[in-house]
């Protein structure tokens, strides 16, 4: 299982889950924004948020930094 799987924390304080299998994951908001689907290749996270635009994210630790210098934390 993937190390992005289980649920985060956006710096608004929303819950994100993170499920899937192998390199295809899915992202739903406790907000009911998304699903929405994405990808990884090595430690980096793709994910194509339909209503706004295709951002990669890093994992280090417990954060996902992304592109659009957000930060999600590992709830």
């Amino acid at each position: 299982m993937s190390n992005f799987t289980g649920k985060w924390i956006d710096e608004n304080k929303d819950i994100i889950t993170v499920t899937g299998a192998w390199d295809v994951l899915s992202v739903s908001y406790s907000n009911g924004r998304g699903p929405f689907q994405g990808y990884i290749v090595n430690s980096t996270l793709t994910v194509n948020f339909t209503d706004d635009a295709v951002y990669t994210g890093m994992l280090n630790d417990n954060t996902i930094s992304w592109t659009n210098a957000t930060k999600w934390t590992r709830a």
